[in-house]
């Protein structure tokens, strides 16, 4: 299922970092990275015999090619085609509406990674309360961070965001909703 190609891509994704490292001795940068990303899934989908990838992508990173940026964004689909945001994007159904509310939160740029998860958090959640949608539907989401190590500003690794984290910054936007 689903679950398991974004698995399977994570783990892909981690050994060309580390590859890249072991090699290059420097990280990869997000729009190197998305550019990989991009490749295996146009891999997979055009493979005889195989299928794509049942997932859609949201690269985000403090690290773009074009410094003047703090946040570069890109979006990347099962075919492997990717296309570069600027500072904010979303995909799926309601792409559009969460895409307008971001622009509009978005006027000062989140400090950090975890600040643009809760906002893009709470601008989802704000599209389903104004699109109607039940918010209690069990979604299928994974969230992986690329950062770099603590005390060595040269090394990443892969993280995944734990459900109970995603579940507390939901929880916290629901909240926020409420009032």
């Amino acid at each position: 299922g689903l679950a398991s190609d974004v698995e399977h891509l994570a783990r892909i994704l981690q050994r060309q970092v580390d590859n890249h490292y072991n090699v290059y001795t420097k990280p990869l940068t997000t729009h190197a990275t998305t550019q990989r990303v991009a490749n295996v899934l146009q891999q997979a989908a055009q493979a005889k015999g195989g299928r794509p990838f049942g997932v859609q992508t949201l690269m985000e990173g403090g690290d773009d090619v074009d410094p003047t940026r703090k946040m570069c964004v890109y979006s990347m689909d099962p075919s492997g085609s990717w296309q570069s945001w600027g500072g904010a994007t979303a995909i799926g159904k309601y792409a559009k509406q969460v895409r307008d509310a971001l622009a509009k939160k978005r006027a000062t740029p989140p400090s950090s990674l975890h600040q643009a998860l809760e906002q893009m958090v709470e601008c989802w959640m704000e599209t389903c309360q104004q699109e109607n949608v039940n918010l209690q539907a069990e979604e299928d989401y994974q969230v992986l961070i690329l950062r770099r190590e603590s005390g060595n500003g040269e090394a990443c690794k892969l993280y995944m965001v734990g459900d109970d984290e995603v579940r507390g910054i939901v929880e916290k936007a629901s909240a926020a909703l409420a009032k």
